[in-house]
């Protein structure tokens, strides 16, 4: 009896192995018997860049609280730091991909994006990047998504209110020399010159130097009539600042970089900045979704979360509509490409069949340190 027993048990064991091993057959799906999903996010943590590494670690930790107080798969996220650094983003990649074999990665910045779709495309990765505006990212590559808007497009936006709302015609451009900045300056030097208009004086700068002395005086010097300011994070509040210390009295012009983690370094210098924007606004949130987050993020961190954040927040949580489709690399990938008409903090989002994420942009002027519409 006993020896009976035992190979009942042995069966049952073997069955439910069986089972286990081989439930995606009935399914459709990998099973996965852990009730965590993990994801890799290779955030500018520290660097030149950590003001928005920060604020998009924030969103995305927000939804992250979000998710798991529901009654589906909990998501843990591992975070690495990137400092902007290509080869820091190279070196945190192998490591979610080989070592914490994470299903999917988010990313941010364009430099580090760029040197990751090659990695993303070899190892069969999705990856899911944000606050990352150098144009054509996903192209080629159908392992690659993004959430947020291009340069080429905000440089059509910009020179088409900078010539036909305010006639100007004569601009300089002040750029940081980063793969954002620099495309960024080649897109709206082509957009504007395509409406009839002159750049004077083209000026570049690093992320490390504090110094824009001598750049920002031949800008003074020149003949232009505006100056359009191209960089990110500290750099950009940097440029503001210093052509307003210098007395470049011309209006200024910039793109969504003045999120609410870099106008706290620019202060006043901010004032009467024009400025891309888009429709959310966390002082005055209008749909559900928006209302959530802005509520759960002022608890969780005790201010406002500026768009960088938002972003954040819906790339995780899109990420999390995806891993329904099931929690394999190829099912995820397949997941966001369903993705229709989701629910986010910037409206109803579509991922088209290039992966992208398209949004209305309208150009603001910044007053009492906000966006603030035009008259």
């Amino acid at each position: 009896m006993k020896k009976i027993k035992i190979l009942i048990g042995i069966a049952v064991i073997a069955l439910v192995m069986i089972i286990a091993g081989y439930g995606f057959l009935f399914t459709g799906h990998t099973v996965n018997e852990d009730s965590e999903v993990k994801i890799g996010a290779i955030l500018s943590l520290t660097g030149n860049s950590p003001l928005m590494g920060k604020t998009v670690q924030q969103g995305i930790l927000t939804a992250v609280d979000e998710i798991n107080e529901g009654n589906g798969k909990k998501i843990k996220v591992i975070f690495e730091d990137s400092k902007n650094d290509p080869k820091e983003g190279i070196s945190a990649f192998h490591k979610l991909n080989g070592v914490d074999n994470v299903p999917i990665i988010i990313t941010q910045l364009s430099s580090v994006t760029k040197a990751l779709v090659p990695l993303a495309d070899e190892k069969e990765v999705p990856l899911f990047a944000t606050i990352t505006a150098t144009p054509k990212i996903t192209e080629g590559s159908e392992w690659a998504f993004r959430d947020y808007y291009t340069t080429e497009i905000q440089g059509e936006v910009m020179s088409e209110f900078i010539v036909d709302k305010l006639k100007i015609n004569k601009m300089a451009i002040l750029y940081l020399n980063d793969a954002y900045g620099s495309s960024a300056a080649d897109y709206f030097k082509e957009s504007f010159e395509k409406r009839e208009g002159k750049i004077v004086i083209m000026e570049k700068y690093e992320a490390g130097y504090a110094d824009l002395r001598t750049q920002i005086s031949k800008i003074k010097e020149s003949d232009t009539d505006g100056v359009i300011v191209l960089a990110s994070d500290k750099a950009l509040g940097n440029g503001i600042k210093q052509v307003r210390e210098l007395g470049v009295n011309l209006p200024t012009f910039t793109y969504t970089g003045l999120d609410a983690s870099v106008l706290k370094e620019v202060g006043d210098a901010a004032e009467g900045v024009y400025v891309i924007s888009i429709t959310y606004d966390p002082e005055n949130p209008i749909t559900n979704v928006q209302k959530n987050f802005v509520n759960r993020y002022k608890v969780k961190y005790g201010e406002l979360p500026g768009h960088y954040s938002a972003f954040g927040y819906d790339v995780t949580m899109m990420i999390n509509e995806a891993i329904k489709n099931g929690e394999s690399r190829e099912e995820i990938r397949e997941g966001l490409t369903l993705i229709n008409n989701y629910p986010g903090v910037m409206g109803q989002i579509t991922i088209n069949s290039d992966r992208e994420v398209r949004f209305p942009q309208v150009v603001k002027i910044m007053r009492n340190g906000k966006p603030g519409n035009l008259e």
